[in-house]
């Protein structure tokens, strides 16, 4: 019978293998830049976490598109742009061997006006969010069709950044969207196939 010392183990995930089976889940930590850019005090809070042995640190949320923003100083990976400041939050996380993984979001109907400069929020269907009371725009095909590319390049700016593990989960807090990705936009050089992805879509690396 294993007892908790089997915390303190190395494990396998895929091809990823972490120290430990700590994990640090997505918690919104309010350090990111008004505009959305990783900040040196972001990078100090993750290190911390680093330093204290955990084996896999989630930061607590990357919008992929400015309409998708639901709350201030969260992390943005909609353009190229924040590529560099995730860089550094890799890198001092790597420091202390431990391994991080990025949460890819568009807030739906919880998105707040007020951040986006609209008064009507996209969603996937028109239902009432019970904490603001405000009813979000359902999305057209052209605009859901618009989101799922956004996901993509977000996708594909997470590898962009050296050494990155990542699990982007996507949601829209209504339904789970089946996100067709043709892979050549995930694993470039590969050979052309295309898959499924649903709101517990994982790429491990």
């Amino acid at each position: 019978m294993k007892t908790a010392n089997v915390l303190f183990e190395p494990i396998n995930i895929g091809k990823l293998t972490l120290k430990n089976r700590f994990m640090r889940s997505a918690t919104h930590e309010w350090l990111a830049s008004d505009e959305g850019f990783v900040t040196d005090r972001m990078i100090d809070f993750y290190r911390k976490l680093a330093q204290g042995d955990i084996g896999l640190i989630v930061p607590g949320y990357a919008y992929v598109d400015p309409s998708g923003k639901s709350s201030v100083r969260q992390g943005a990976i909609y353009d190229d742009r924040f590529i560099p400041g995730y860089q550094k939050l890799v890198n001092a996380v790597h420091q202390y061997d431990s391994k991080i993984a990025l949460q890819i979001v568009h807030g739906g109907r919880q998105v707040k006006p007020r951040l986006i400069g609209t008064h009507t929020p996209l969603a996937p269907s028109a239902v009432k969010d019970s904490s603001s009371g405000i009813t979000p725009k359902e999305m057209s095909e052209e605009e859901i069709q618009y989101i799922k590319q956004k996901f993509v390049e977000a996708i594909v700016r997470a590898k962009d950044v050296k050494e990155y593990f990542y699990c982007p989960r996507v949601i829209f807090f209504e339904r789970v969207l089946k996100i067709r990705i043709p892979t050549q936009h995930l694993i470039r050089g590969k050979e052309m196939h295309e898959r499924v992805w649903t709101v517990s879509y994982t790429h491990l690396r």
